[in-house]
């Protein structure tokens, strides 16, 4: 039992940090969206100043379409935090997947971080990698690009 709640408590803590690291994205997009807005309101009042730097439409649609992608990603973990007492027997979305390669907490697509002195990547449901494990249990293996993976336990 006291296994499962340090399991449970686990999940929990990589949400947070997955959370935190979500929201730092968001943030960073506002930021630059509201630099670009600022732009734009300089080229439409002051177009004769001779200001060098111009409002680019392009890199703020992209950037706007990254936000909006950065915040379905956070609707994900919102969901996830509404099962985080739930443990998983095979790879599904908020299993935690330990192999002999990396530890992978599938969520949404995060680089690399760190909780409790161990390091986690977070992967989606769309990536390659999780499609290789999708459904696989504890003492099952997988191959992606050629690597062999052994998953040494799933929750």
């Amino acid at each position: 039992m006291e296994m499962m709640e340090n399991k449970i408590k686990l999940k929990n803590e990589l949400l947070k940090e997955c959370r935190k690291k979500q929201q730092s994205l968001i943030d960073d997009f506002q930021l630059r969206l509201h630099e670009l807005k600022g732009l734009r309101n300089l080229d439409e009042e002051d177009i004769n100043s001779g200001n060098r730097k111009t409002f680019d439409r392009s890199e703020y649609n992209s950037l706007f379409q990254a936000l909006d992608f950065a915040e379905a990603e956070m609707g994900i973990l919102s969901y996830l935090s509404s099962k985080s007492k739930k443990l998983d027997n095979k790879v599904e979305l908020g299993s935690v997947v330990i192999t002999d390669v990396a530890t992978f907490f599938v969520s949404v697509s995060i680089e690399q971080f760190s909780s409790n002195g161990t390091n986690y990547l977070g992967i989606s449901t769309h990536s390659p990698l999780f499609i290789a494990m999708r459904g696989l249990k504890a003492g099952d293996s997988f191959e992606y690009e050629g690597k062999k993976y052994y998953i040494k336990d799933v929750f």
